[in-house]
């Protein structure tokens, strides 16, 4: 947490918690939010860090579909309406 990889990635975090271009949170390949994240899982960064709280948080709000449980690759709408045929 105080050198490498970790601390790298962490400084080059936006303020929202994203990485890059926040809307494409999963899209922007390996620079994207989501990616980062899992190399800062791969790296064992520290979960209680307030920078990886801040990317979950991110992530969490942006990509969750709350009524399904489900994630998007795309920003998830905000009053997920889904019409399920049985």
């Amino acid at each position: 947490m105080k050198r490498g990889v970790v601390p790298a990635l962490l400084d080059l975090q936006n303020d929202d918690g994203s990485w890059g271009t926040p809307e494409r949170f999963y899209t922007d390949k390996y620079r994207g939010t989501v990616w980062n994240l899992i190399i800062l899982a791969e790296m064992r960064a520290d979960p209680g860090n307030p920078g990886v709280k801040k990317a979950c948080e991110f992530i969490l709000s942006n990509s969750q579909e709350t009524e399904l449980g489900g994630f998007r690759i795309l920003e998830a709408p905000r009053d997920c309406q889904v019409s399920r045929k049985v």
